[in-house]
């Protein structure tokens, strides 16, 4: 891998920021984490882009939708991917509008398939 991606962990559980910021920090990636999506927005409104965003699905404040159609509204970031993740076992209760197609990660599950989903998403399998 050739450059460095930058990943955004967004999750209200700060045990799960550290260990997925400690599991895929590294050479092949740089992890910042926010604790809300209203956090994440704030970061995202800087210079800081990530090629990826990790996303818990049940968080209070901001909405799903509405941090998605955030993303959409914003040029810099049309080439962001993003991953829900959920303690939920039924992805088709997470994902509420047909026109979203996106990764979904089940919470809890083995480093290597956090790893997997995220070089799969960002092409580097």
């Amino acid at each position: 891998m050739s450059l460095m991606k930058n990943i955004l962990i967004v999750d209200d559980n700060e045990e799960v920021r550290t260990l997925y910021q400690l599991a895929l920090e590294g050479p092949d990636f740089l992890v910042k984490t926010s604790s809300s999506r209203n956090e994440a927005l704030a970061l995202l409104q800087t210079n800081w882009k990530p090629d990826l965003i990790i996303l818990d699905f049940r968080m209070p404040g901001l909405s799903l939708n509405e941090f998605l159609d955030f993303l959409k509204s914003q040029e810099s970031l049309s080439n962001c991917k993003v991953i829900t993740m959920s303690s939920f076992s039924k992805r088709d209760q997470i994902i509420e509008r047909s026109e979203i197609s996106i990764p979904f990660f089940q919470k809890p599950s083995s480093i290597e398939d956090l790893v997997s989903i995220v070089k799969d998403s960002l092409s580097l399998v």
